[in-house]
């Protein structure tokens, strides 16, 4: 379901872009959460039933891939 499409910085590093999508080939369901959630601005309980799956594995999801997305984006940053 990911449908954000990655896009390479200036410099040629990594973007938000770059890192949902790198996000999507480790855990595709986590990306989706990303989008869900941040992006198209549902709920808990309204992603939880687009994905199938409950609110709190798509708070776990969330919590894992900020995290990862958080890391990632570091080190582009730092990179």
């Amino acid at each position: 379901m990911v449908y954000w499409t990655a896009r390479k910085g200036k410099d040629g590093g990594g973007t938000p872009g770059d890192a949902l999508a790198s996000l999507a080939e480790l855990d595709e369901r986590a990306a989706s959460v990303v989008e869900l959630r941040y992006f198209a601005g549902f709920t808990w309980a309204e992603t939880a039933e687009i994905l199938g799956v409950s609110s709190t594995t798509v708070r776990n999801d969330w919590d894992s891939a900020r995290t990862w997305l958080y890391a990632e984006l570091a080190d582009h940053k730092h990179g």
